[in-house]
């Protein structure tokens, strides 16, 4: 492909792309959604609590840098209409996954769908401009056209289910430490939702956040039960799943929650060392292929290396 033809396919790319930015700033910018959305935030803070939290949260938004309250929403726009071509159950479970996430870039399920197609969009023009520019087109160049456009689609779920199996083991792998602090919390004369409480305002990890998250829910109504599944079917954890279920066991026959949590902890601790048990018992069959492919090799090559000239020599005596 010559010089001319390329330009007139990242030409055509730039015009469509324009097109499509016209289309939605067109319909952000108008002018009853402007005032809807000015309305929302100049509002002043009424006697109830959520009128206030509203309040604060368009107060945050029109706060930071230009860039960041033009340009990034704008984008977040742009996405979230690539996004809309999904369907609900599957942004149901991307939503899900970006709650454990702790939400990066403050991304939707729609958003994050939106990403995903631009980003293979941008992979089957790079896949496309690399096969153009070779000449000779030959099988590793459409191997590699291939590789990128499944990088491209692989790559964004690959990280996502990265960060949510990383903040399922940092909750798995604290729940023995919060628990105990629960456990002292109620020894020294706390309820329950104040240990939870206390608990959160120290913890800064994801276990803290999602106690927070049920303090938050109790306080605005929600029964201390249904806050603690909630947790649950966020969180997804085999341990902590059968610590909510005791803990609600517990209080619906009034057992006392000082005792409970205690015996909980020393639970969660033998649990937590037969899981570094299961792990350590894993670790040899693990070994096995770098020891096969990367260690093996090396040290035949350092004991038989000596013996090749000898070798050489035996042979080429005859």
């Amino acid at each position: 492909m010559d010089v001319l033809t390329l330009g007139v396919l990242i030409a055509a790319f730039l015009v469509v792309f324009g097109f499509t930015i016209a289309l939605v700033s067109m319909r952000v910018m108008r002018g009853d959604t402007v005032q809807t959305r000015m309305q929302e935030f100049v509002v002043s803070p009424g006697s109830t609590g959520m009128v206030y939290a509203e309040v604060q949260n368009g107060a945050e938004q029109l706060q930071g840098s230009l860039f960041r309250r033009t340009i990034v929403p704008f984008f977040l726009k742009i996405v979230g209409f690539f996004g809309k071509f999904f369907s609900k159950g599957s942004i149901e479970q991307l939503n899900w996954k970006l709650s454990i996430a702790k939400n990066p870039l403050k991304l939707r399920a729609i958003e994050f769908n939106g990403l995903r197609i631009i980003l293979l969009l941008g992979g089957i023009l790079l896949a496309y401009l690399l096969l153009a520019s070779n000449q000779y087109q030959n099988r590793i160049s459409y191997l590699g056209a291939a590789g990128i456009i499944l990088v491209t689609i692989l790559l964004p779920d690959a990280w996502l289910n990265g960060q949510v199996r990383k903040a399922q083991s940092e909750a798995q792998g604290g729940l023995a430490d919060a628990i105990d602090m629960l456990s002292v919390c109620a020894f020294a004369g706390l309820g329950f939702d104040q240990s939870l409480q206390r608990v959160s305002e120290y913890w800064r990890n994801t276990l803290g956040m999602e106690f927070k998250r049920v303090v938050n829910e109790i306080e605005l109504g929600v029964s201390r039960a249904d806050a603690l599944r909630n947790m649950s079917e966020r969180l997804r954890i085999p341990e902590l799943t059968t610590f909510v279920a005791i803990i609600i066991q517990a209080d619906n026959l009034g057992m006392p929650t000082a005792d409970v949590l205690h015996a909980q902890a020393e639970q969660m601790r033998v649990l937590r060392q037969f899981r570094a048990k299961e792990v350590a018992n894993k670790l040899p069959a693990k070994m096995i292929m770098p020891l096969a492919f990367m260690i093996l090799p090396a040290l035949l090559a350092v004991l038989f290396a000596p013996l090749i000239p000898s070798l050489v020599n035996l042979f080429t005596g005859f």
